[in-house]
């Protein structure tokens, strides 16, 4: 016996959607950038001397006496991770930090 071809049905099937294991693993990864992120001395000299006010590259290496590049670099990966903010100024980029919760961690560490 054969059988006809049905029509398609125009009713939208729903698709699964994957639930995550742990629903608040995107909070667990963001606290442990954070934390890596502070755990490196260089990053941690840049904070501290971020929390005297905004500055620009060629201010933090001289007070920090580091050289350009590696300052440019640790601003970049802090500015990735979200504790830093930054805006231009002419030529110069002006590093400040993101926010106060930025200076509690900071000050929960002993900086």
């Amino acid at each position: 016996m054969v059988r006809s071809a049905k029509k398609a049905s125009s009713i939208p099937v729903p698709v699964p959607v994957p639930v995550p294991l742990h629903p608040r693993s995107t909070d667990l990864d963001k606290a442990v950038q954070t934390a890596r992120m502070v755990a490196n001395p260089v990053r941690l000299r840049i904070l501290a001397h971020l929390q005297q006010g905004e500055s620009n590259v060629t201010d933090m290496c001289e007070s920090l006496d580091l050289p350009q590049p590696l300052v440019s670099n640790h601003l970049g990966l802090l500015k990735i991770v979200g504790l830093l903010k930054c805006r231009r100024d002419c030529q110069r980029v002006i590093y400040e930090l993101e926010g106060e919760w930025v200076t509690d961690l900071l000050a929960a560490l002993g900086v």
